[in-house]
């Protein structure tokens, strides 16, 4: 009876050490997660901090965007604005060109009558008296 009780007292040894070992094997995965979570728990902050950083510059980039719209409209309003004055010139210098050019031919067509009725009369005063010379002293 006492090699069964040693024998007992020795395999309740090996299981107790066996259950420490486990215990302690345990005790260090336990704390290797823990270190693993904190690890984990920091990328996790640093991706928030990132994504936030990004989530800003997103914001930013859009106003600058809406920004950059609202000028192009703006140069699109002008341009099409020039684009109708132009327009409207063009057509004011036609119409003053053709002006200047019907100002032209009535003067011409003046200059042309004026000429017509003084040449009569020219010739019938050239033919009843001479040309007279002054002689300034």
């Amino acid at each position: 009876m006492s090699v069964s009780f040693a024998l007992m007292v020795s395999n309740l040894h090996a299981l107790a050490q066996s259950i420490g070992d486990a215990g302690s094997k345990i005790d260090s995965n336990a704390k290797e997660i823990d270190s693993e979570n904190k690890i984990l728990t920091e990328i996790v902050s640093q991706i928030s901090i990132a994504t936030d950083e990004l989530a800003k510059g997103n914001q930013v980039v859009s106003g600058d965007l809406l920004n950059v719209v609202a000028l192009m409209e703006d140069v699109q309003i002008g341009f099409t604005t020039n684009v109708e004055a132009s327009l409207l010139s063009s057509r004011y210098s036609e119409e003053a060109a053709h002006a200047v050019l019907e100002g032209q031919q009535a003067m011409e067509q003046v200059k042309r009558d004026a000429a017509s009725r003084l040449l009569p009369t020219r010739s019938k005063n050239w033919q009843t008296s001479p040309p007279t010379r002054h002689h300034i002293f």
